[in-house]
């Protein structure tokens, strides 16, 4: 700030030596000043040049603290906007690009405000930047709500703005500030590297799937998953259908195992053969029936009679089968209301790899490789 500071009064420091540097050309021409032209103009030069000082410092502590006062603002606005977005789950995405063209408002003042001010700009920016992180980076909520044609496209542009901008920016920040402008640089680039539907960032189905109420049960290596996506070797996709006949379902499997007496057994026991979700609903019983009668319900509580959507995660088979890793009970459950003529609407998850049991121990009952 003093070396900002000092800059702005070079010109006006200057104005003295010069007019030294002028009484000295005059020398050769014998006009060279009087006492009295030295009082004049060389004492006049010194106090334009307090006064001038005075008054540039303070238009800079004018020019602070109005950049101050609308970065406050802009933190309080980033703040709110936070709320917005966590009260709607992330799943407007006209509201997350207003916060990103927000927050390049604030940026545009960084460099005029105090470096505390700056340093808590950068914090709140970093804050809301985690939240929308939450929203599209490590969740699905952005694939799920959003449309590919026009939401995508405004917050990949919005996005981009904002990381060129916080470049830009970063060049004249003070060097203490430089670690947090690089993490929200890392943040941004993050969001970036999200891929459109119906292609589905490996970290994002990550986020939703790993961990919670969503969570995938069976035993899926998620560090190999990512390892063959970083790869190019594994792929995730995002498909929206109806489901109108029993027919319809015949080509998923459960990771659910009966042996050759039809008892419920773990996918370890040699004699264990995988459920496929139309045998499933016929042959299961005890705790797992009660399940799905549950379900079942949930299924069919909408008030307009229609069925509510049934998300599923699968993995690929040879043969166009599929294997869901989440979302079986729901699956299984929705097999009766086809039976009866009821359409139910579809949200899958497909991941696509080369099978084995590292990736999957439930694998070992299918082949090793899977589809192209």
């Amino acid at each position: 700030m003093e070396s900002r500071t000092m800059r702005g009064y070079l010109p006006l420091m200057i104005v003295p030596i010069f007019a030294v540097l002028i009484n000295l050309t005059l020398i050769p021409f014998d006009q060279t000043w009087t006492l009295s032209d030295w009082a004049t103009n060389v004492v006049l030069a010194l106090v334009v040049t307090m006064v001038g000082g005075m008054l540039a410092r303070r238009q800079q502590e004018i020019q602070e603290a109005l950049a101050d006062l609308e970065m406050t603002e802009k933190i309080a606005v980033l703040a709110l906007e936070s709320g917005s977005i966590k009260r709607k789950g992330g799943s407007e995405a006209s509201v997350i690009c207003q916060t990103f063209f927000d927050a390049r408002a604030g940026l545009s003042l960084l460099t005029l405000a105090r470096t505390d001010m700056q340093r808590e700009y950068l914090a709140g920016m970093a804050r809301t930047m985690k939240v929308i992180e939450g929203f599209t980076t490590f969740d699905l909520i952005a694939y799920q709500a959003w449309s590919p044609e026009g939401d995508w496209v405004a917050y990949k542009e919005a996005a981009r703005s904002l990381a060129g901008d916080l470049r830009l920016r970063k060049e004249r920040c003070a060097q203490e500030l430089q670690g947090a402008v690089a993490e929200l640089e890392t943040t941004l680039e993050g969001m970036l590297m999200l891929t459109e539907p119906p292609n589905v960032s490996p970290r994002s189905f990550m986020g939703y799937f790993a961990s919670g109420g969503n969570r995938i049960r069976v035993s899926l290596n998620w560090d190999l998953l990512l390892d063959l996506a970083g790869e190019g070797t594994a792929s995730i996709n995002m498909s929206n259908f109806g489901m109108s006949q029993v027919c319809d379902a015949e080509i998923y499997f459960t990771p659910w195992y009966q042996n050759g007496d039809g008892v419920e057994t773990s996918w370890s026991d040699p004699g264990a053969a995988a459920l496929s979700v139309i045998d499933a609903s016929e042959r299961v019983s005890g705790q797992r029936q009660l399940r799905l009668a549950q379900i079942q319900s949930w299924l069919t509580s909408q008030s307009d009679g229609t069925c509510k959507e049934v998300c599923i995660a699968t993995i690929a088979l040879p043969e166009g089968k599929r294997l869901v890793l989440d979302g079986n009970h729901r699956l299984v459950a929705a097999v009766p209301l086809l039976r009866r003529g009821v359409r139910v609407e579809v949200r899958e998850f497909l991941v696509t790899a080369p099978l084995s049991d590292d990736l999957l121990p439930d694998l070992v009952h299918w082949q090793t490789t899977a589809p192209s």
